[in-house]
């Protein structure tokens, strides 16, 4: 097997809305399971516009939230592991939001730079059919190549029963039929990264925040 870092720029977060998805599927199927692999990105022009920032200011934002202490992260993200490791129940409120599921013996996971840059979260996943309530994301993003805004989501029993979404509906629809397990969530999270603060329309960035808290996919 061989193995990598994978460095993309801030145009990689589009352009992968124009490749087939047949080399999308090749693409992944063969990193994940058969590479050792790191990603990150490359500070550019297009990821500074993308997160209406500066090239500066972009800048000071990815060393800081990239070259963090992870040794320092990891120690500290222990407890939250531990607690995650020790629930059942999770309930989730917010605006137009109520979201209720079970984590129970899913053991949680701690990410402290050893497979992305940058860094700094916990993850579990719920029992799949665990999952009742609804959620709405307060935050916009891109999934393969596609702008998402202000996803909202029902489930009844793990499944997903209503999606919407105010830009691209049409291809969120596509994306959760793609094939059985689609309609249900593989992952539950917790972002920790002190310098992650704002939305960055990259998942890689996102999921980490340390304002917005959880994450879903």
């Amino acid at each position: 097997n061989g193995g990598g870092v994978y460095l993309g720029g801030g145009n990689m977060t589009m352009s992968l809305g124009e490749l087939s998805e047949n080399k999308a599927q090749i693409h992944f199927e063969a990193r994940i399971p058969h590479t050792r692999w790191c990603i990150m990105r490359y500070p550019n022009d297009t990821m500074a516009a993308v997160s209406k920032m500066s090239r500066e200011k972009l800048e000071d934002f990815y060393f800081n939230c990239c070259l963090v202490d992870y040794k320092k992260m990891g120690k500290a993200m222990a407890p939250l592991k531990k607690l995650m490791d020790k629930t059942d129940k999770v309930r989730i409120k917010g605006p137009n939001t109520d979201l209720q599921f079970s984590i129970r013996d899913l053991k949680a996971v701690i990410c402290d730079g050893t497979m992305n840059i940058p860094d700094g979260e916990v993850y579990t996943a719920p029992v799949k059919e665990s999952i009742n309530g609804h959620i709405q994301f307060n935050t916009d993003t891109v999934y393969d190549g596609t702008f998402y805004s202000n996803v909202y989501l029902e489930f009844k029993n793990g499944k997903i029963v209503k999606a919407e979404s105010r830009a691209n509906n049409d291809k969120l629809q596509k994306q959760l039929s793609v094939d059985e397990g689609a309609k249900y969530m593989g992952e539950f999270a917790i972002g920790v990264n002190p310098y992650i603060r704002k939305e960055m329309l990259d998942i890689l960035f996102d999921e980490k925040s340390s304002r917005y808290n959880y994450t879903f996919f």
